[in-house]
């Protein structure tokens, strides 16, 4: 797949057209993205000025492992309507 057939693609998903993309998955890299980018500047910064405490590590974990654990669920959530869709459409 070559980068037009994956922007044509990516343009697909937000369409009602069928896409080889899900924009569920588009969404969740893209809270991905946005939540390392911030994680990875508000460490740096604290290294540099040398305030990063252990309770701030903390929180930063607590939120990493609440992104994990919604992203587990959502998971779960989308292979049971995969699923249930494909019990639907034999029937």
């Amino acid at each position: 797949m070559n980068l037009k057939e994956l922007v044509f693609e990516w343009v697909k998903t937000f369409s009602n057209k069928s896409s080889f993309l899900s924009s569920k998955r588009i969404e969740r890299f893209t809270i991905f993205g946005v939540m390392l980018s911030l994680t990875i500047v508000f460490i740096v910064n604290s290294i540099i000025k040398c305030t990063l405490t252990a309770v701030d590590f903390t929180i930063v974990i607590s939120v990493w492992l609440g992104l994990a654990g919604f992203n587990v669920i959502q998971g779960r959530k989308d292979v049971k309507s995969e699923t249930n869709a494909g019990e639907e459409k034999e029937a």
